[in-house]
This record gives structure tokens, sequence and C-alpha cells, in this order.
């Protein structure tokens, strides 16, 4: 069964953000960002800047290791979005990333969730 199947309704505003495909069919959701090339992020941060409404969430499911670049990714995304008070929304499953991000206290900036349902669900929360 799909992820995403298993996913409340997604409304238009919330931009799942995946860096690297997964074997899954469900790639219409997701909006596919190549993070190791300057103009796929460029495209995004302006993107960011220019959909102030917009929740945006990365998934980080299924991945045991986050480099230095993809770090720094993170934080400048958190940064930009930061500028129009959001907050970025990270799902991250594997003990070994969710302690980077506790290690790092990038958990004090940025909203980790254990699976992407909670984090869809987080986004979706009425504050």
């Amino acid at each position: 069964m799909s992820v995403l199947a298993t996913l409340p309704a997604i409304p238009s505003y919330v931009v799942l953000i995946r860096f690297e495909p997964t074997a899954e069919s469900d790639y219409p959701a997701y909006r596919l960002v190549n993070d190791e090339e300057k103009r796929s992020m460029a495209a995004l941060f302006d993107e960011v800047k220019a959909n102030t409404e917009g929740i945006y969430i990365v998934d980080l499911t299924g991945k045991s290791f986050c480099g230095t670049m993809r770090l720094g990714h993170l934080i400048k995304l958190q940064q930009a979005l930061r500028t129009s008070g959001r907050i970025l929304r990270i799902a991250a499953d594997h003990k070994e990333l969710l302690d980077v991000f506790r290690l790092t206290r990038l958990n004090t900036i940025m909203c980790v969730s254990n699976s992407l349902a909670e984090a869809v669900a987080d986004a979706l929360r009425p504050i």
C-alpha cells in the first residue's frame, strides 16, 4: 500500500518535498527536488519566498543518513520559511537520523515527526 494512501487528504497549500525518489509510485503528490543541483534548490527557495502561505514538509522517511550539505539546505529552507512566520516540518523515521536532529538541536527550530502521517497531521492541526 502507498504511503500517501494512508495519509489524510492533503490540501493544495501543503507541499511534500522529497530529495530522492523512492520505489513508490506516488510521485505526483511529492515535489521532487535534487538537492545536489544548485538550480533545483534555488527554484525551491524562490517558491518558498513567493508562496507565503504554503506549508512545507520534507519527507526523509526511509533515510538513516543526512549529509552536511542536506542539513545545510534544511537550515536555509527553515530560515526562508521563518521570515514569514512558518516552521519547516520534517518526517524522519530512523533512529540514527532522529539522533542527528536531536544532537545538532535542529529539532528546536524545525518540527521533527516520527512519520510522514504525523508530520501531515501536525501541519494540518489548527493553531
